[in-house]
């Protein structure tokens, strides 16, 4: 997409249930507004699912950054 970030979180649960979460913003806002709106994304999953057996990924832009970030949101919950 031209002028975007976007990035796919997949979340696999403990009885084999796949959700899928499409995010996509405006360049114009940049990148750490687009970090900081999927670690919120995460979270907001991460909480339907209180005892922490779910699998997450993350495909997309500046994928290296993401999984630093789903450390620290895993991390903030225990």
């Amino acid at each position: 997409m031209k002028n975007r970030f976007v990035g796919k979180i997949t979340v696999i649960f403990p009885d084999g249930y796949i959700e899928e979460c499409l995010v996509k913003e405006r360049a114009d806002k940049g990148r750490n507004h687009f970090i900081d709106v999927l670690q919120e994304n995460v979270a907001t999953i991460l909480k339907q699912c209180p005892d922490g057996n779910v699998k997450v990924t993350y495909q997309g832009d500046f994928s290296r950054e993401i999984q630093d970030g789903l450390l620290e949101v895993d991390e903030k919950r225990r």
